[in-house]
């Protein structure tokens, strides 16, 4: 089920905004093809990523933030339930 998904993207934004997924798919996607390691020691090579890109996000909105950091952010809530670091 796929009808209500939405992205907000506010905070230290010029253009706070709220994307659809239909105007998720429009944006222009990027591929990346990288190592997942994770840290109870298992290993997936060559993995294949593809989606939007953060940077691209945080530019629609026009991200103010500069400096270490900036743009990496984890979701708070997933499906309606809030995302602790227990729960990624």
């Amino acid at each position: 089920m796929t009808s209500g998904v939405s992205l907000s993207i506010c905070g230290d934004v010029a253009q706070p905004a709220c994307l659809a997924l239909a105007d998720l798919r429009a944006l222009t996607d990027a591929e990346l093809v990288a190592d997942f390691h994770c840290r109870e020691g298992w290993s997936r090579l060559g993995e294949r990523w593809r989606g939007v890109r953060l940077s691209t996000l945080l530019a629609l909105a026009g991200a103010r933030r500069r400096g270490p950091g900036a743009g990496k952010r984890r979701p708070e809530r997933c499906e309606g339930v809030p995302v602790t670091a227990g729960t990624m």
